[in-house]
Formats: C-alpha cells, structure tokens, sequence
C-alpha cells in the first residue's frame, strides 16, 4: 500500500481557506483509493531552505514512501497528489499561477521545478541525505526542537545572485542520477491578497 507523506511549510503557521480544503479533499481521496496520507506542517523557521531540509529529515523517519511538499497559499485538485504518485517519478512538481494579474503562471524550466507542490520518492531524499551526510547540520524548530539535517535544500549562491532552494533540490537531484519532471495538467489557485486560478 502506497504511503504518503504531506508537509507544508509556514513560518507564521497560517493556511489559507483553499489550502485546507483542498488537504481535507485529498486526504479523502487517498483513503477511497488505499492509499494512506501522514500530514505535518513546519513552523517558525524563517529560511524555506532549513524549513525544507526539516521536512526531509521527518519524512525519513517515516514509513511514507513519496513526500509532498506543498506550501499553505495553493489550493489544488483533490486527485493531484495520488495521480502524482502514479507516475512513479523521482522527484515531480506541479506548476501553480504566479501571484500577478497578467496571465501566466511559473514558467517550467527544463529539470527544475517549483517547490511549492513537489513530490519526491524515498529514494531520492534517502540517497541524498547519504551522499551529504558529512555535510549536516544542526538547527531547531518550534514542534520538533534541535535536529541534524542533511543539506538537501539549500540555496545555492553564485556571482549574480542565488540559485533558490527549489531548483537547487533539483539540480542536486540531477548530479545524484535522479530525474525532475514536470507534471502537467493539474490545476491550482495561489492566493495572496486575491486568487489567481490557472494550470
């Protein structure tokens, strides 16, 4: 039986109404279709790249065996997260509206995608986290207190800026051997001050 584990980031622990019901849709969802659903949220950590690399070190004490990162401003289609599963990709995302009036949405780039709704198998964060285990580092939030982390997620800087958290999981997932894909077709509101609906 398929396990799934949901997390989602939020410093300040806010979740907009969207976001849970499209939780409370999905969760019934997977129960209808066996698939079983373990669901956490990481406050109070200011940096997304900490947040995220947390978030791999709880799944992997787990018995999920894909992850779903899905930041708490999306609303989703209740079947995304089990269609997603289905594909059997190392690491897979969904590409949501950006928050602007003009119409477009995140633009996919070839072997990057968003972590806001990305899905990623066991084995990739399990064989990464082996691969930086020299690497780890210690750091704290408020539920889960002092933890050692691999740096799965972290930002990447370069002479003109920084590569962001997300692509930087990818390109990391790349160099290990893995395969980042896009998965098309999922439909997403990203809400701030309004809703922008798209896919």
């Amino acid at each position: 039986m398929d396990k799934l584990f949901i997390v989602s980031p939020s410093y300040a622990g806010d979740f907009c109404s969207q976001y849970v019901e499209s939780l409370a849709a999905t969760v019934k969802d997977c129960m209808d279709n066996d698939v079983r659903t373990l669901y956490k949220t990481i406050s109070g950590v200011h940096w997304i790249d900490i947040t995220r690399d947390i978030a791999a070190h709880i799944f992997l004490h787990t018995n999920c065996n894909y992850m779903l990162q899905i930041d708490t401003d999306l609303g989703w289609e209740a079947d995304a997260p089990r269609k997603m599963m289905k594909h059997r990709g190392d690491v897979v995302g969904g590409v949501y509206p950006l928050k602007t009036n003009l119409i477009q949405k995140v633009v996919p780039v070839k072997n990057r995608v968003p972590g806001g709704f990305m899905m990623v198998s066991r084995d990739v964060i399990e064989t990464m986290t082996e691969k930086r285990k020299d690497e780890s580092y210690f750091c704290s939030s408020l539920q889960y207190g002092k933890l050692k982390v691999a740096p799965l997620f972290r930002r990447q800087f370069v002479d003109d800026g920084y590569v962001g958290e997300d692509y930087a999981f990818c390109d990391r997932a790349i160099a290990d051997g893995f395969k980042v894909e896009t998965f098309k077709g999922l439909k997403f509101s990203h809400v701030g001050i309004k809703e922008w609906k798209g896919e």
